[in-house]
C-alpha cells in the first residue's frame, strides 16, 4: 500500500500540480481583471442573480422568469471564462515552446509524441490540445478535470486524457528550452 501511495504521489507529479496551481491562479488574476475592464465573466452579477432567488416573492412565472436569467448568465459567465483559458493557454503554448507560466516556473513542458521538429504540426497539436480541454470542459463541465486528475495519477507516464488524445504528454525541462522525455 505503501508503495502505491508512493508511486501515485511522485515528484514529477507533484511538480504538475503545482504547475497547474500557478497556472490557474494567473488565470484567476485575468478573469478578475477582464470582469473589472470589460464586464465579462460577470461573476458578480451572477452570483447576485442567484441570492436574489432567496425569499423571493411573486408568481411562479417571476420565479421562472428569474431562473432563465440565471440560467443565462451563468452560461455566458461559464463559457466566457472556458473562452479566456483556451486562449490563455494556447498563446502561452505556441508563443513558450509548450510552455505556459506555471510550467516555465515548474521547469516543464508539453512534449509532442511525433514530429515534434516540425513547427505548424507542433502548433496544430497544441490547439488540438487546447481545443480538447475546452470541449471537455464545455460539454462535461467537472467531469473531465476529475479523470484528468485521476489519470495523471494512474498513469505510468504522468498523462492526462487530453494529452493521450492529442498526442502529447508534458516532462521535466532539462534547460528553458528543451524537455526530457525520459
Amino acid at each position: 500500500m505503501k508503495q502505491l501511495f508512493e508511486n501515485m504521489i511522485s515528484q514529477s507529479r507533484a511538480i504538475r500540480f503545482k504547475g497547474f496551481l500557478i497556472d490557474a491562479a494567473l488565470i484567476a488574476v485575468i478573469l478578475i481583471a477582464c470582469m473589472f475592464i470589460f464586464g465579462q465573466p460577470d461573476f458578480i452579477g451572477t452570483y447576485s442573480l442567484i441570492k436574489s432567488v432567496e425569499g423571493m416573492g411573486g408568481t411562479k412565472a417571476d420565479y421562472d422568469q428569474r431562473m432563465l436569467e440565471i440560467s443565462q448568465s451563468f452560461n455566458r459567465t461559464y463559457i466566457t471564462t472556458l473562452i479566456i483559458c483556451f486562449f490563455y493557454e494556447w498563446f502561452c503554448w505556441t508563443l513558450c515552446k509548450g510552455r505556459s507560466v506555471g510550467k516555465i516556473l515548474t521547469k516543464q513542458q508539453i512534449l509532442i509524441e511525433k514530429n515534434p521538429e516540425r513547427k505548424l504540426l507542433t502548433n496544430l497539436k497544441y490547439t488540438w490540445r487546447a481545443l480538447l480541454k475546452l470541449a471537455f470542459a464545455l460539454f462535461f463541465q467537472g467531469i473531465p478535470f476529475l479523470v484528468s486528475m485521476l489519470m495523471i495519477f494512474s498513469d505510468p507516464e504522468n498523462r492526462a486524457l487530453h494529452d493521450r488524445l492529442s498526442g502529447t504528454m508534458v516532462t521535466v525541462a532539462t534547460n528553458d528550452n528543451e524537455a526530457n522525455i525520459d
